[in-house]
């Protein structure tokens, strides 16, 4: 948005169209049905009559085109007989076209036409209904997705001329998304009447899409988002060096800031440039999101530091730098260059707790899972190797008694080891298959292949990976020498067996149902394809005290949300002597402080019981109601 500094007032004259004397146009709506002139009126605009150059007095056989620009902004099929008769009677070049942008409302969208207003999803939203609050939430929903349209239930239930009109505009408004293949949703919704009745005055609607989806208000989504700004700087794509590291992407040169083209009407401006960055997540939009955690590379003195926030796309940062400009220097001079990072979820996450007093740290389980998600090269990884075929392997690892053979291998100390055909059967693979699953654990770290030998001093049994032995070996009770001969290994006679261990990090992951929290964000990240990130097991502390406040077991951002969530493996949210009701109220208050979207409990064996649900949503809706905040939602997984 651009920002003028040489003009006393913000809002500037717009001219209109040429042929017209600079002078708008409107409909004359007197005599049409009042709730048909609203809905025309909602997309020409008001203006005052003194300012009306000419008055278009629509006719009955105008009201199926009226019905349809009025839903989509635009006429498929012809034009508007009331205007082309004026156009046609005016004795000048002025066109039909001309006369819908002279309307008021078109008339301030044409005279920003070097703006452009692109939308990350394409998203009808129609709303039917007769209520004011039918028509508030079709005129925020054709803000927030690429069309928002309002019908009148009571017309086009009717059977006369209003009711062929509503038809037709309805189907229009409907069909938009099949044009050049560009929307993706087409949601039918309703602030009075329920998805019964909605389905039933769609079904009036001559051949109406199938695909049409029936949304409750409550669960209406507009996450469509649009911007204002250059049309010749939106979109504009650069590239730059970038290091992705787990707490996020920085950029390693500094930004180009793009000029709008405006600048060449006006003596001086500034404006805001958004950034985003392939690959990387966009944080939340929160005031604590701001040049400590996304600069890169932070100038040295505190009033030097670019003016930047996280945005509904991604970060916004105030085109011009905060420091001394001498006069006569040139407009390029003065201009910001940040070097900017996209944090991730453990900055993020740090950054709101820091907001309110808290400090944020990764708990020993929560820096052990970040060890063992390296190991296969990310969390998303890892969460997929925690399902299927290496899942069942990395179960087969983990046995029920500290000692002795068990069903896939033998356990010693608690640790369990597995040969290469109890393993195979684990996999459940081809041999071929198998072998090659094996090697990759076997490259990545996650599995050593080694021997099971015993002492001849001390008689104790180890695993002995293949760098720690060679014609002999030190034993690790002991440190005795033993020669490695069959006495060691005792069967089979002929060879020693190959037995393979896994990664203590990754057995303790196990056992301490550390997969859970695991499975539960890469179920949250999996729902979009926009790149996101997760950190696991925080703690937050109050001031210095040593003892934690609470323990998150992870947090997700992704698409500008963050969700917090507990994961458990019994489906029971309490622990200990806590009841269920001070469990809630202690993650509902932890929820709030950091303005969390959503907070989600995740169950890995049971579903959650009715009064789980019940204190949740209580304690939420009481956190929030003492601080004046929005509710966050509360979801309830069951992990497969």
């Amino acid at each position: 948005m651009l920002f003028s500094h040489d003009c006393p007032d913000p809002f500037t004259a717009i001219p209109l169209v040429t042929g017209l004397n600079a002078r708008a146009v409107a409909f004359d709506l007197d005599g049409l049905d009042p709730m048909f002139a609203l809905l025309v009126a909602t997309r020409a605009g008001l203006s005052p009559d003194g300012r009306r150059e000419a008055l278009i007095r629509p006719t009955e056989q105008d009201l199926p085109g009226l019905a349809e620009w009025a839903m989509t902004g635009s006429i498929a099929y012809g034009g508007l007989p009331c205007i082309d008769e004026i156009v046609s009677g005016s004795g000048t070049d002025v066109t039909s076209d001309d006369m819908y942008r002279a309307l008021p409302l078109p008339t301030t969208e044409w005279g920003l036409d070097w703006l452009s207003h692109p939308t990350v999803h394409r998203t009808v939203v129609v709303v039917i209904g007769d209520t004011p609050e039918d028509h508030a939430l079709a005129v925020a929903a054709n803000h927030h997705a690429s069309l928002g349209a309002w019908v009148p239930a009571r017309l086009l239930g009717a059977a006369d001329e209003y009711s062929a009109a509503m038809n037709r505009g309805l189907a229009a408004t409907m069909l938009r998304s099949r044009i050049g293949g560009r929307v993706s949703r087409r949601l039918l919704t309703s602030a009075s009447l329920s998805i019964p009745e909605l389905q039933e005055l769609a079904a009036k609607v001559p051949g109406p899409p199938s695909d049409i989806e029936y949304v409750d208000v409550a669960s209406l989504d507009l996450r469509d988002r649009r911007f204002l700004g250059d049309g010749g700087s939106i979109g504009r794509q650069s590239s730059h060096p970038v290091s992705t590291v787990p707490d996020g992407v920085s950029v390693l040169t500094s930004l180009e800031p793009p000029v709008p083209a405006a600048l060449a009407q006006i003596e001086e401006g500034s404006w805001f440039v958004d950034v985003s960055i392939d690959g990387a997540p966009m944080p939340p939009v929160r005031s604590a999101i701001s040049g400590d955690v996304l600069l890169a590379s932070p100038p040295s003195s505190e009033g030097m530091a670019p003016l930047i926030r996280s945005s509904a796309g991604g970060m916004s940062y105030w085109s011009h730098g905060a420091m001394l400009v001498l006069a006569g220097w040139p407009r390029e001079a003065t201009l910001a260059r940040p070097l900017v990072r996209f944090p991730g979820a453990r900055d993020v996450v740090a950054a709101l707790a820091r907001s309110v007093g808290l400090r944020a740290e990764t708990s020993t389980p929560g820096r052990r899972a970040v060890r063992v998600a390296d190991l296969w090269g990310g969390h998303s990884e890892l969460a997929a190797a925690l399902r299927g075929p290496t899942r069942r392997l990395l179960d087969g690892f983990c046995p029920d008694e500290p000692s002795g053979p068990y069903d896939h291998g033998c356990a010693v100390d608690g640790r369990g080891y597995v040969a290469f055909p109890s393993a195979a059967s684990l996999l459940a693979l081809a041999l071929e298959e198998a072998r090659a699953t094996l090697d990759d654990l076997l490259t990545r770290g996650v599995l050593r292949r080694g021997l099971l030998l015993r002492c001849g001093r001390c008689d104790h049994l180890h695993f002995y990976g293949t760098e720690e032995f060679a014609q002999t070996f030190a034993c690790k009770s002991c440190i005795a020498t033993n020669t490695l001969t069959q006495e060691r290994w005792r069967l089979p006679v002929e060879e020693p067996q190959w037995f393979y261990a896994l990664d203590p990090l990754v057995a303790d992951l196990l056992k301490d149902h550390g997969d859970v929290p695991i499975l539960a964000a890469h179920e949250i990240l999996s729902r979009t394809q926009k790149p996101g990130d997760a950190a696991f097991e925080t703690n937050f502390f109050e001031g210095d005290s040593p003892k934690p406040l609470i323990e998150i077991d992870f947090a997700c951002i992704v698409e500008g949300r963050l969700y917090l969530g507990e994961a458990k493996s019994n489906g029971r949210l309490q622990v200990r002597k806590r009841s269920l009701a001070k469990a809630a109220r202690r993650f509902a208050d932890i929820t709030v402080r950091l303005e969390a979207d959503q907070f989600v409990v995740a169950s890995g064996s049971s579903e959650w019981s009715d009064a789980t649900h019940a204190a949740l949503d209580l304690a939420l809706a009481e956190a929030s109601a003492r601080v004046g905040a929005p509710t966050p939602t509360a979801e309830y997984l069951v992990l497969p």
